[in-house]
């Protein structure tokens, strides 16, 4: 039953309720309405007035997601070298710069015919290096004798063959091609002669070279 309906029959039993009253007051009788009759309708009449509750919706927290943020990877740039890789030999000259041989092959360095010590040259810059020996040995020089590489920097050097006959006691001037490195600083590399066998003997000589792009003129004094 809807709330109008209850109303309209409450109002109905008002009218009656006041109409058994009014005339139990002008025949002074007593009223034949029941008092649980009109305690049923009171409370009738105060539950269809009285607002009834209406439940709200319960609304259920709803935990928000958990954003997890994940850097960018960072490609790593690759180095690269700027100047060429310089191979060195593992080699190392005897302390006394002579190598240990019989008294057959024997020499003795004298000079620097070309580029003296810490002459400045051009990076990739090629050019001769010349010895002065003089064979203090006991056996002539053959022209299948080297001069071989010991250790440094080989600045593009090969064996080469001292191509010359030289009797004991007599002086030579070996040949040598080199070029520079094509980065500046100061290098040298060791060197030594030997027989046909590639076998070393007497002094170990070198050559020192500074590489810059302000290339003096004149070698060192």
């Amino acid at each position: 039953m809807n709330n109008f309906t209850r109303l309209t029959l409450l109002i109905i039993l008002g009218i009656v309720l006041a109409s058994c009253t009014s005339k139990a007051a002008n025949s002074n009788k007593v009223s034949i309405v029941a008092p649980e009759f009109r305690t049923a309708a009171v409370q009738t009449l105060t539950a269809a007035v009285t607002p009834t509750k209406t439940s709200m919706p319960t609304q259920t927290a709803t935990s928000l997601p958990t954003i997890t943020f994940t850097p960018a990877a960072t490609n790593t740039p690759t180095t690269t070298p700027a100047y060429p890789e310089i191979h060195f030999s593992l080699d190392i000259p005897s302390a006394n710069g002579v190598a240990a041989a019989d008294s057959c092959n024997r020499s003795t360095f004298l000079r620097d015919v070309t580029i003296k010590d810490g002459t400045v040259l051009m990076p990739g810059e090629t050019f001769k290096k010349i010895w002065r020996f003089e064979n203090t040995g006991s056996c002539a020089w053959k022209k299948d004798y080297n001069i071989i590489f010991v250790s440094g920097l080989k600045m593009d050097g090969e064996t080469t063959t001292i191509n010359q006959y030289v009797a004991p006691g007599k002086t030579a001037d070996i040949h040598l091609a080199l070029t520079a490195p094509d980065v500046e600083g100061t290098f040298t590399g060791y060197w030594m002669l030997a027989n046909e066998n590639e076998k070393g003997f007497g002094e170990v000589v070198y050559v020192q070279i500074v590489v810059s792009e302000d290339e003096e003129d004149e070698e060192p004094e």
